[in-house]
């Protein structure tokens, strides 16, 4: 079965005649949105993301956070976007109530395997789709409530100078203020807020997230950034 087969036209064009009749005026509305999961602690995100927001506003993007605005909300600034730049999410998945978007579209991975699944929503819907996957993602530390990994829960680290790179040549965003010593900072401040509200002792407990645990703290002493090989 093609899990990931394209829409069919037709179906994208009732898409487009609804949001026609549900969206409204559309002006008014940022040109430029990074949505964003840096707000996210235990629901997957990438360390250093909150680096980067500030530097994105500076250029004009506006920093759009799905969980604290209504779906028709979400649904108007994508489709009067002419750039997005997603933090790989769940919030991708709102783009299929949609059956275009005008946007150049970006998409900052933090799930090797989510490739597939997000650009099938985002290619048939965007005028031009491109993804990042210069990431590793951590052992998952949080544990679900019937025991074991927390699905959906890790936290990813990113080649940030890579990340520069691609959203320079690619024409979203210049960065000139890019300072990877405080990039690593911000880095390792995402790392300690997400094993500080770690419930750890709950992980402990479960004998597969121990073992996480340790995979965790040999990945990030891995790591090139020199704040977290002291952070535990």
């Amino acid at each position: 079965m093609a899990i990931h087969r394209p829409p069919a036209p037709q179906y994208l064009d009732y898409l487009d005649g609804r949001a026609d009749a549900l969206l409204g005026d559309l002006s008014g509305l940022p040109a430029k949105i990074y949505v964003s999961r840096s707000d996210y602690v235990h629901k997957g995100s990438y360390a250093g993301e909150r680096y980067f927001e500030p530097l994105l506003e500076a250029e004009g993007y506006h920093i759009l956070k799905p969980e604290k605005l209504p779906l028709l909300e979400q649904l108007r600034h994508y489709k009067a976007a002419d750039i997005i730049l997603f933090s790989e999410g769940s919030a991708v998945h709102t783009a299929e109530l949609l059956g275009s978007m005008k946007a150049d579209v970006a998409l900052i991975q933090r799930r090797q395997a989510a490739l597939d699944v997000m650009m099938s929503v985002l290619s048939p819907r965007t005028r031009a789709a491109k993804s990042f996957d210069a990431c590793h993602v951590l052992p998952t530390i949080v544990a679900a409530p019937v025991g074991g990994p927390g699905t959906g829960s890790a936290l990813a680290l990113i080649d940030a100078p890579a990340l520069v790179q691609f959203l320079r040549s690619e024409g979203f965003a210049k960065l000139e203020g890019f300072d990877m010593a405080e990039f690593y900072k911000q880095e390792a401040t995402d790392v300690a807020r997400h094993l500080l509200n770690a419930p750890i002792r709950n992980a402990l407990d479960h004998g597969t997230l121990g073992q996480q645990f340790a995979e965790f703290k040999y990945a990030i002493k891995k790591h090139h950034n020199p704040w977290l090989k002291e952070l535990i």
